[in-house]
């Protein structure tokens, strides 16, 4: 699990990626010049909303976003029959240290497979501040999640044959969620009639090694 995203106050994020080094076997004229190859990137996520109850409020509708955990562009594919945990973010709820930002819950069985699925695992990622003014969220030993997913549909659409700065839908999945995270001192995130969808989509883009 990555270790979730880091919120450093009073300065904008400003993401970066890098892409290796060059080899040593390539001519001298490529590393001059450059050269260009496409690739594949994979990512996966969607939106979910439904009623959520928070600490001392009453229960009011509510939307965010869902992805896998590692929440970002991977070079390796991603296929919703390998994934059994989501993390569900909590961007209504504000950043301060202490406070839920999101919640993963892990499944028994492949996110792919229609039915219900209870969950067999789970934690809620709290804003903790990792250094000065910087806060980071962080799975809490001291919240427990339970509670159930349904998956109603799920689709593969397969691979098409994409052009440099093309992308497509190749998976989708739908359903519904319920269930309740609780902290020892009264804190809590109850989400009930919630629905959800989730997308994989691979993009081709051009990548230069200099």
């Amino acid at each position: 699990m990555d270790a979730g995203p880091v919120m450093r106050m009073g300065a904008p994020e400003s993401p970066s990626m890098g892409f290796g080094h060059v080899g040593w076997g390539l001519l001298p004229s490529l590393l001059l010049l450059g050269a260009c190859t496409a690739v594949t990137r994979w990512d996966v996520g969607g939106s979910w909303d439904g009623l959520v109850t928070l600490t001392g409020e009453a229960a009011t509708p509510r939307s965010s976003t869902v992805t896998d955990p590692r929440a970002g562009e991977q070079a390796d594919r991603i296929r919703l029959c390998e994934l059994e945990t989501l993390t569900f973010s909590l961007h209504f709820v504000p950043i301060q240290e202490g406070l839920p930002a999101a919640i993963e819950i892990r499944v028994g069985r492949p996110l792919c497979q229609t039915g219900r699925a209870d969950m067999v695992g789970g934690s809620v990622l709290v804003w903790t501040e990792i250094q000065p003014e910087t806060l980071a969220a962080r799975p809490s030993s001291s919240w427990t999640v339970s509670g159930h997913l349904d998956v109603d549909d799920f689709d593969n659409r397969g691979l098409p044959e994409l052009d440099v700065g093309e992308s497509a839908t190749v998976e989708t999945l739908s359903g519904s969620l319920a269930l309740s995270a609780s902290d020892g001192s009264g804190g809590l995130v109850l989400i009930e009639e919630a629905t959800f969808e989730l997308q994989v989509i691979a993009r081709k883009f051009e990548r230069t090694i200099s």
